[in-house]
């Protein structure tokens, strides 16, 4: 019996020594990975001789374009399209490779990218406590002979870099960036309704900027064919974070030769964009990606308003002095916004003390709103407001007719100027024309 138990407990014991054995191996192999992870990431990334061009999109509006210069000793140079300065002013910060949860790129001092999740909205926009809903850690997921790509760790935004020539390095380093993003700028706002033409159909192409949206969209026997995608700007044009699609047409990126403007096509054909003497689409289709919205200027009345029309903008305007409040204003104007992602229309009217030179009011009143995309009719539902400002006591004649009345949208040419007009579908004796923007 106890030559038995003796011969068990051997077994038990070389058992228990064989387990030990293998959990030493499975404990080692992944830390000798992780750290093989960590060298090679971070020797990627100063081993690209020019740097890198990078691009990221955030929880809110727009893709996001960088140039980026890893150092050994943990410091970077970078430059970035969120404003004027930032496309101009090379940035000096450092980074860390280390490990997280996996091997993580980290920008640890305040850079470029910091902005887009700075939670104060002044610093650059969005919502307070996230900012335009970005990151500053990364997790690497793969490279390429010439890219790498990392996931941002709390938005699992993507971060792609693609190895930089001298050329590329010269022109961001030396500034030219920013004439880069102007140039595509001006052809948008000097170019009459661009369009790309294939296979009998004119393509519209929209560029928002102040979203960092880009759109192409087409009418195909009454079928609407459109794509909406965020876009950061390169040295050449601008790209899209993902693949244009509408219909057959596919694009990839655009870019200038000279001063006309082509799209490349997942083909890899190269297509001319074109420009149209008339409007290529309904302004309900371009309203909110081509344009953000309208805008009646201070004291200002344009032609095709409707005697209606003017006695509610006459309301607005003559009224902030009269009518708002007991507070002294003097002046203001009337910005219509459409948010399509959401599907709401924002009405903000604001006011101001100082003829508008520091201080601004805005009073918000925020629609809920079905499109009909053939008819391009307007249902619309109240959501919330007026709240904030100044001006609630003269948005009421408005709020009047949008609560009572569907609307459709329409252009008015004056002048040889181009306006958008809101116009009554219920209540027809109302016509109001405004600026686009």
């Amino acid at each position: 019996m106890k030559r038995l138990l003796y011969i068990l407990g051997a077994i038990i014991f070389l058992s228990s020594c064989d387990r030990s054995n293998e959990v030493e191996l499975v404990i080692g192999e992944p830390s000798e990975r992780i750290s093989d992870t960590l060298a090679r990431v971070q020797s990627t990334l100063i081993g690209a001789p020019n740097g890198w061009v990078a691009y990221t999109t955030t929880e809110r509006n727009g893709g996001y374009g960088f140039y980026f210069n890893f150092q050994e000793d943990n410091k970077l140079q970078m430059v970035a399209d969120l404003t004027n300065a930032s496309a101009t002013e090379i940035k000096e910060s450092t980074y860390r490779v280390r490990q997280i949860m996996a091997a993580t790129l980290v920008f640890d001092t305040y850079t470029y990218l910091t902005m887009l999740q700075d939670p104060d909205p002044g610093s650059f926009g969005g919502t307070a406590g996230q900012g335009m809903g970005s990151d500053v850690e990364y997790e690497y997921q793969r490279m390429t002979s010439d890219s790498m790509f990392f996931t941002g760790r709390r938005f699992k935004k993507e971060l792609v870099l693609v190895k930089a020539t001298s050329a590329q390095q010269q022109s961001y380093m030396g500034g030219e960036y920013l004439s880069a993003i102007n140039k595509f700028r001006e052809f948008f706002a000097n170019t009459p309704n661009p369009y790309i033409p294939l296979d009998g159909l004119r393509y519209a192409l929209t560029s928002n900027h102040n979203n960092k949206a880009i759109s192409i969209t087409a009418l195909n026997n009454g079928d609407v064919l459109q794509s909406v995608e965020k876009f950061y700007y390169t040295l050449q044009g601008a790209a899209p974070t993902h693949t244009l699609v509408s219909g057959d047409l596919r694009v990839k990126n655009l870019f200038f030769q000279g001063n006309d403007l082509y799209a490349t096509l997942y083909t890899g054909e190269n297509i001319k964009v074109e420009s149209s003497s008339t409007p290529i689409l309904p302004l309900h289709l371009t309203m909110g990606i081509g344009y953000v919205g309208i805008r009646s200027p201070w004291l200002t009345y344009f032609q095709g308003t409707s005697p209606k029309g003017l006695d509610i903008l006459k309301r607005y305007h003559d009224g902030i002095v009269t009518y708002a409040t007991g507070y002294v204003l003097n002046y203001g104007y009337l910005d219509i916004s459409w948010n399509v992602n959401n599907r709401r229309i924002t009405i903000a009217g604001y006011s101001s003390n100082d003829g508008g030179v520091n201080n601004f009011w805005a009073t918000n009143v925020v629609y809920d709103y079905e499109l009909d995309n053939e008819t391009g009719v307007y249902t619309l539902t109240f959501r919330s407001g007026p709240s904030g400002g100044y001006t609630a006591r003269v948005l009421d004649q408005l709020m009047t007719f949008l609560n009572s009345s569907r609307i459709r949208l329409d252009y008015y040419v004056s002048g040889g100027d181009l306006y958008g007009q809101i116009i009554g579908v219920d209540d027809t004796d109302v016509v109001m024309t405004f600026q686009l923007r």
